[in-house]
């Protein structure tokens, strides 16, 4: 009350929640159980991140379920995991590397927005 939204994360739906896997709402659409390109956050602890990215639609990569996005983040021990955009929505790039999807230039999706990681603490 009496604040303004300036900024805000949209996505979801979540994959694991203080340490527990979470099941995915029956009403939940954009083809969950189909294998697709995905991508996901999750936290490990304070200030310990992961992105993973699955490529699909592409000879070798089929892509994942949300469950199996799930099941995998909660093995790599997140704390708090959710499912970002996928599809063709799905980019990233790492250590100078850019990982895609096996998307064509006939059904490319503009990236307007992005998740930057940068550190002031020493290792």
């Amino acid at each position: 009350k009496g604040r303004q939204i300036i900024n805000a994360f949209t996505f979801g739906p979540a994959l694991v929640k203080d340490g527990e896997l979470l099941a995915l709402d029956k009403n939940y659409g954009y083809h969950p159980h189909g294998d697709e390109p995905r991508m996901a956050i999750g936290q490990l602890g304070p200030l310990s991140y992961v992105m993973v990215l699955a490529e699909g639609r592409m000879g070798a990569s089929e892509g994942v379920t949300h469950k199996e996005l799930a099941d995998f983040m909660y093995e790599l021990g997140c704390e708090q995991a959710f499912n970002l955009d996928g599809g063709n929505s799905t980019v990233m790039i790492f250590n100078g590397q850019y990982y895609q999807t096996g998307r064509s230039s006939s059904n490319e999706r503009p990236q307007s927005d992005y998740i930057y990681f940068v550190t002031a603490v020493k290792p």
